[in-house]
């Protein structure tokens, strides 16, 4: 959402039209706020450069007092600070620079020709800056590299931007060029999803194995998470669910035991409110509470402890398939020694 919102924001100031800013200013601050300062901060400056003190108060500093109230301050008074979240590292794509090498040249040009687009130049200044003073917290304080490439995403969406700007001016000198540039830049993309090895995606630090040549490592590492990513829900799963949005009591309520995406998908599929993830400690049944329905997907890793004890108490199964084992409560398990 933040994503979405900052395009918004670059197109709205493309055209000067701030009628609705205060909106998307708002919901950056509430969707993904990591992306304040940068964003704030150029549009501060474009409209002090203005003197549109108006859109600085409602744009800006309400937004800004309504968010640090909202989510900074009490994240002083929680158990883990503001700091330790930042600290935290995830999952994310962390090459630093093969990727851009095609665009500068043209993303440059786009700088140059588009001076007057002020508040886009100021955005890639600070944006730029900010990336820069992330980057010594990285080395240097400890902080997540994670947030770091966090910024790249609002980084692709500039150079992007302005790599586009510049085609155009390019493109009114010499029609051709854009053809012939797009043209190879398809045929590298081809070229190197097909015959380079995908470079890793970690949890921690840098790719200190990038190299200039890998500039379309994106595009390989994207089809690499495609073609094997395990489908979310399969036709068995689905058969399951469908099986228990006909024929269970929606007023009842149900345990499910699966990944996270299967209970999403569960929710979403039968607008059923009174399910609850069973959380799996070890592989022990470690909830007390009773359910009328349980729903054990074979993708889970607690099934292969629960399937034997649930199929040799076949008078509670109510459904059973590839997908999983829908059972009537989960009385099955009246003792926790059962299951160790």
């Amino acid at each position: 959402m933040g994503i979405i919102i900052i395009n918004c924001i670059i197109l709205l100031m493309e055209y000067k039209y701030c009628k609705i800013l205060p909106i998307l200013t708002f919901g950056l601050f509430f969707s993904y706020y990591l992306f304040v300062p940068v964003v704030y901060g150029a549009l501060f400056i474009y409209f002090l450069t203005k003197k549109d003190f108006k859109n600085i108060i409602i744009a800006l500093i309400i937004p800004t007092i309504i968010g640090f109230l909202y989510f900074v301050l009490p994240g002083f008074f929680m158990q883990k600070s503001i700091i330790d979240y930042i600290q935290m590292e995830g999952t994310i794509y962390r090459n630093i620079y093969s990727n851009f090498i095609l665009f500068i040249p043209i993303f440059i040009i786009g700088l140059i020709k588009n001076k007057e687009d002020r508040f886009n130049l100021l955005l890639v200044l600070l944006l730029l800056l900010y990336i820069f003073i992330f980057t010594i917290a990285v080395n240097f304080m400890n902080f997540s590299s994670y947030y770091l490439f966090k910024n790249y995403f609002v980084l692709w969406i500039v150079v992007i931007y302005f790599f586009f700007k510049g085609l155009a001016y390019i493109d009114e000198k010499n029609k051709y060029f854009s053809i012939i540039y797009l043209s190879i830049y398809l045929f590298t993309i081809v070229i190197y999803t097909s015959f380079v090895e995908v470079s890793s995606i970690n949890n921690r630090g840098f790719n200190y194995n990038e190299k200039p040549y890998m500039v379309m490592d994106i595009f390989n590492t994207n089809r690499s998470i495609i073609v094997g990513e395990t489908k979310n829900i399969n036709e068995k799963e689905f058969e399951m669910i469908k099986y228990f949005y006909y024929n269970m009591d929606f007023n009842k309520n149900v345990g499910i035991i699966g990944t996270a995406k299967q209970l999403w998908w569960f929710y979403g599929l039968t607008g059923y409110n009174n399910a609850v993830d069973i959380p799996i400690y070890m592989n022990l049944w470690v909830d007390n509470k009773y359910y009328d329905y349980m729903i054990y997907f074979n993708k889970s890793s607690g099934m292969k402890s629960y399937s034997e004890i649930i199929l040799n108490n076949k008078e509670h199964i109510m459904k059973n398939n590839e997908g999983g084992i829908l059972t009537n409560g989960n009385n099955i398990f009246t003792n926790i020694d059962n299951i160790r």
